[in-house]
């Protein structure tokens, strides 16, 4: 283990949990950018995060055990107990936006533009 942060990840996404979750760019339990700006659609945009966005989908499953702590953490962004799916667009080298669709709704209920420097 390091005590310096990998910038080299900008997204992490993970499964298992039968719930969906989003952070802000969190490295050792701790926010460390918030939305830079909103994009023309409204979604927050993080630019250069110097750590990690994780999200939790695994979202297919029974609802059995999982419950959301409450409050919820500040590194959490948004989450929902909803089945749904995400939709990941990479538009180049340097941006892409991903958004969580719930299927009740048909429509996005999260998302977020991620978006670098050109190297």
């Amino acid at each position: 283990m390091t005590d310096e942060m990998d910038q080299t990840r900008s997204m992490a996404v993970w499964g298992h949990m039968h719930e969906y979750e989003r952070t802000f760019p969190v490295w050792n339990n701790t926010v460390t950018q918030y939305p830079t700006g909103k994009s023309g659609d409204g979604l927050p945009i993080f630019f250069n995060a110097p750590s990690t966005i994780h999200l939790t989908i695994g979202t297919a499953g029974a609802f059995i055990h999982e419950r959301f702590q409450d409050p919820p953490p500040s590194w959490s962004a948004f989450h929902a107990q909803k089945y749904g799916y995400g939709h990941l667009q990479i538009f180049n080298s340097t941006a892409l936006s991903f958004g969580f669709q719930s299927e009740r709704e048909k429509s996005q209920i999260d998302g977020f533009w991620l978006q670098k420097s050109p190297l």
